[in-house]
């Protein structure tokens, strides 16, 4: 938990300096409208569900509003003490929605995620033939800030942390249904490369 926490504090921090940079007289790079990138994602800090990378494109209008809509997925097998076997598998589609403010190298973000998740997930016991399956698809919708440091006038590094709310429904094994809702928090590292004009 330490180590998610520095990690947490760590982006937060590089985006603090590189703001501060906003005020040198190097050169002061256009943003690009079309862009895409990778983004690795700690979705949730409490870390229930490992890392993903997700695949996005980038439309910035007019400098001051940005479209993010990306595609994710991972899948995940677990033993457990020679006992059990776990297998998840999680498919999403997010789209970010930002307000910019770009100076320089630098660019500050700031605005919602709204996204479509679903999770599968299955396990069993040795011994056991039958396999245990889950199933559920949810809604997100959440707070994020971010920012973003031109390493040249076509690729850039940034990071990104936020909140989820998340409203999930599905089954157990075909007989139970069930509803769940989550608050869940995280952060992400990305790197972005712009088309030119």
């Amino acid at each position: 938990m330490k180590i998610k926490c520095l990690f947490l504090t760590m982006v937060l921090l590089i985006s603090f300096v590189s703001s501060g940079q906003n005020t040198s007289p190097e050169k002061s790079w256009q943003l690009k409208t079309f862009g895409i990138g990778i983004n690795t994602s700690f979705e949730d800090l409490s870390g229930e569900y490992p890392p993903s990378t997700n695949g996005f494109f980038t439309l910035n209008v007019k400098d001051m509003i940005r479209f993010e809509p990306e595609i994710g997925y991972f899948r995940n097998r677990e033993e457990r003490d020679n006992q059990e076997i776990s297998k998840s598998k999680r498919i999403n589609f997010i789209l970010s929605i930002y307000s910019i403010s770009h100076e320089n190298k630098v660019t500050i973000l700031y605005g919602v995620k709204l996204g479509y998740l679903n999770y599968q997930h299955e396990y069993k016991f040795t011994g056991v033939t039958e396999l245990s399956k889950s199933e559920s698809n949810g809604k997100l919708i959440g707070p994020v800030l971010g920012f973003e440091y031109f390493l040249s006038e076509n690729f850039s590094i940034g990071g990104e942390v936020f909140i989820n709310y998340i409203n999930r429904k599905g089954y157990i094994s075909n007989e139970v249904d069930f509803t769940e809702k989550e608050i869940t928090s995280g952060a992400g590292i990305k790197l972005h490369y712009y088309l030119k004009k």
